[in-house]
C-alpha cells in the first residue's frame, strides 16, 4: 500500500517546468501560423477589393461612353494628349427622339480622371477650366493613357477609347474598345 500511495503522490504533483515550456512553445507556434493566415487573408481581401472597385469603375465609364456614342448622330474629339474632350450629340427617348449633348473630359493632371457632363441640344460643350471641372461628374480616377498616347481617338464614324485604370496594389485594368456612331441620321454639330 505504501508504493501505491507514493505513486499517487508523484502523479498529483502537477506539471514540470519542461512540460510548461513545451506547451507554451506549441501554443506560440499555433498562434503564429493562425496570425500569418489572417494577415494573408486581410491582405488578399484588400487587393481583391481594389481590383473590384477599379474594374467596376472602368466598366461603368466605358459603358457610359460606348452606349451614348452608339446613339450619337455626330461626335468630336478635341484637345491635346493629357487634356482631351469627347463631345457627342446623342438621341434618347421613346415615342419622339430627344437630342442632348454629352461630353467626357480626360485630364492627366493630378491622379488622372475622366469626368462627364451633359446639356440640352444646341448648347455647345467646350473643354472646362479648372473651376468648371469641379461641376462635372467624376466617373473614374487613377486613369492613364496607354503608352503616353490618347484616351479618345476619332477614326471616321468610330470613337476608339483606350485607358488603364488604377486598381491599387494590383496591375492596372486595361480598357480598350471602339464605338461606332449612329448612322442614317442627319449630322448636326450643335453640341460643339
Amino acid at each position: 500500500m505504501n508504493a501505491s500511495v507514493a505513486r499517487r503522490a508523484r502523479d498529483d504533483r502537477g506539471i514540470t517546468l519542461m512540460e510548461l515550456l513545451v506547451a507554451a512553445g506549441l501554443l506560440s507556434l499555433v498562434i503564429t501560423v493562425v496570425g500569418g493566415i489572417l494577415v494573408s487573408l486581410f491582405s488578399t481581401e484588400r487587393l481583391v477589393a481594389g481590383v473590384s472597385q477599379g474594374t467596376t469603375s472602368a466598366q461603368l465609364t466605358s459603358t457610359s461612353i460606348a452606349d451614348r456614342i452608339r446613339n450619337a448622330s455626330t461626335f468630336e474629339v478635341s484637345g491635346t494628349t493629357g487634356s482631351e474632350l469627347l463631345v457627342a450629340r446623342v438621341a434618347s427617348g421613346g415615342e419622339s427622339i430627344v437630342w442632348t449633348c454629352h461630353a467626357w473630359y480626360f485630364t492627366s493632371a493630378g491622379d488622372g480622371q475622366i469626368r462627364y457632363t451633359s446639356g440640352p441640344d444646341g448648347t455647345p460643350i467646350v473643354a472646362p477650366s479648372s473651376a468648371q471641372l469641379a461641376s462635372w461628374t467624376s466617373l473614374i480616377e487613377g486613369v492613364t493613357a496607354p503608352d503616353g498616347g490618347r484616351v479618345f481617338t476619332a477614326e471616321g464614324d468610330t470613337v476608339r477609347v483606350a485607358f488603364d485604370a488604377d486598381t491599387g496594389d494590383a496591375p492596372a485594368v486595361a480598357i480598350r474598345f471602339a464605338a461606332p456612331r449612329l448612322t442614317g441620321v442627319e449630322e448636326v454639330d450643335s453640341c460643339f
